[in-house]
C-alpha cells in the first residue's frame, strides 16, 4: 500500500512566499548573527537536487562586537529533501545550503568566505526542518464490536521516498498493513 504527495512548482512558490520575510538565527538564540531573507526573486526546481531560491537578503554579523547589517544583493539557497531515520522512525529532512552570495561593496573572496561560514553554521546548528512522517502517518483503526473476529486495522509506515523532478517535489510513503485479531472470550 502506498500514498503519494506532489508539490508542483506553483505550490512551492506559494508556500515559500509565505515564509518571507524569513530570519534564520545562526547564533542559538543570542541574535547577534542573523540571516534575513527579504524578497524572493526566483524559485527553480532542480532535478535530483531540490529547490533553488534566488533572493535578496541581509545579514547581521558582529564586527568588533557590534552586529552590523550587511546587504546581500543576491543570494542563492538550495533547499534539499531527504528521508532519514530520526528517533528510529522515517522522517523527511529539509536542509538549507547557501550556493552563492553577492554581498554589496565587498570582493568575491569575502562572498565565498561568508558563504562557507554560514553553511558551516547551518550544519553545526542542525538548522533543518524535520517531519517525523513515520510516526505521524502510522495509525491504528479500532474495529466496531460487530466485527467479532477483528479488533483493529494497523497501518504502519514501512518506507518513505522523496524525489525531485524538473517540475515538482514528490514524496511516496509505503505502508505495511495488518489486521489484529480480537481476543476470544
Amino acid at each position: 500500500m502506498r500514498i503519494e504527495a506532489i508539490l508542483s512548482h506553483h505550490d512551492i512558490e506559494e508556500l515559500l512566499g509565505q515564509f518571507i520575510p524569513l530570519e534564520i538565527d545562526l547564533d542559538e538564540g543570542k541574535g547577534a548573527r542573523v540571516l534575513s531573507v527579504d524578497e524572493l526573486t526566483d524559485v527553480t526546481v532542480v532535478r535530483g537536487e531540490g529547490v533553488r531560491i534566488g533572493c535578496k537578503a541581509h545579514i547581521h554579523w558582529p564586527v568588533l562586537g557590534i552586529p552590523l547589517p550587511v546587504a546581500i544583493k543576491s543570494l542563492h539557497i538550495l533547499v534539499s529533501f531527504r528521508v532519514a531515520l530520526r528517533e528510529s522512525r522515517e522522517s523527511l529532512v529539509i536542509g538549507l545550503k547557501i550556493e552563492d552570495a553577492d554581498i554589496a561593496w565587498v570582493p568575491s573572496i569575502v562572498d565565498q568566505g561568508l558563504k562557507d561560514l554560514v553553511n558551516r553554521e547551518l550544519v553545526e546548528k542542525h538548522i533543518e526542518l524535520v517531519w517525523g512522517f513515520g510516526k505521524t502517518l502510522s495509525t491504528q483503526f479500532k474495529m466496531p464490536k460487530a466485527l467479532r473476529s477483528a479488533e483493529a486495522l494497523v497501518l504502519d509506515v514501512s518506507e518513505g521516498r522523496v524525489a525531485v523532478s524538473a517540475e515538482a517535489v514528490g514524496m511516496a510513503v509505503a505502508y505495511a498493513a495488518k489486521v489484529l485479531a480480537r481476543p476470544k472470550a
